[in-house]
């Protein structure tokens, strides 16, 4: 699989690199004094721009095509926009390994939700919009009603929607529910040493895998439930607190993608051996 790399790049401006990236026809914003721009990793813009601006680190981000996505059984899941604001995670989270960070605030190593979720209101969901994350950056993945009665009508297997509670009124939302997955696949059925870096819990010692934005899941697919169209893995992945991934099947995607439900999500290829 030959994966686009696409750099993302906030720089100080600069005649010389303003002149670049206009006669390389490199779209850019200029905003409070940063030029923000995108180059294809390996390109020949890539090559002319590159010299033309610092060293810091950037972030990178993989873009997949059509026929690829197509072509995997599985595909990771995380929502492009992350406007979810969650108002009461000290009461529907049970936190364990807790530690006050350099910040001065308490943070916990693990985390397990034992409660609904609380928002401020409804999610103001669009034709172009039907999933959202949390604004705090999190793993959990929320979706329109217009996803439920998809699910529910088609047939998809594994799915569950969590209700979550409209703090305006202290009722559950008619149009906001919590998209989880009722079966979590065995650690086993990941195949790691593909890039992850590895921290260890300084309080209980279990492992965490940090993962790039151009990670993809390899994994054992005679291990993979095969009754279920959505699943987690265990909650040992990303930054800082540990959290599980969400992965959908090849039919979930599908239904997705001819509903044009798809547009709120990235769809990242797994390769399954």
């Amino acid at each position: 699989m030959t994966v686009k790399i696409i750099e993302v790049f906030g720089e100080a401006p600069s005649d010389a690199l303003i002149a670049a990236l206009e006669r390389t026809g490199t779209p850019y914003k200029l905003l409070l004094g940063t030029v923000y721009f995108r180059l294809v990793q390996g390109s020949d813009a890539y090559h002319e721009i590159l010299p033309l601006v610092g060293e810091k680190e950037r972030v990178s981000l993989a873009e997949y095509s059509e026929s690829e996505r197509k072509k995997a059984a599985w595909l990771e899941i995380a929502p492009r926009l992350q406007a979810v604001s969650l108002l009461n995670l000290k009461d529907a989270c049970d936190y364990t390994c807790c530690y006050t960070g350099a910040d001065g605030l308490e943070h916990a190593h693990h985390c397990e939700q034992i409660a609904p979720y609380e928002i401020a209101n409804e999610i103001p969901w669009t034709p172009k919009r039907h999933f959202s994350a949390p604004d705090h950056g999190g793993s959990d993945v929320f979706a329109s009603k217009k996803v439920k009665e998809l699910v529910e009508n088609t047939g998809l297997k594994g799915c569950a929607f969590f209700p979550v509670i409209n703090q305006k009124t202290g009722l559950y939302c008619s149009d906001t529910f919590q998209l989880k997955a009722q079966k979590v696949i065995p650690l086993d059925a990941i195949s790691f040493g593909h890039g992850e870096t590895v921290s260890v819990c300084p309080l209980c010692g279990k492992k965490q895998f940090l993962l790039k934005n151009t990670y993809q899941f390899h994994l054992h697919f005679h291990l993979m439930p095969s009754s279920a169209d959505i699943l987690r893995t265990p909650a040992l992945f990303h930054d800082g607190q540990a959290e599980s991934v969400l992965l959908i099947s090849q039919r979930f995607y599908r239904v997705l993608k001819e509903a044009e439900l798809h547009f709120g999500l990235r769809f990242t290829p797994t390769i399954c051996i």
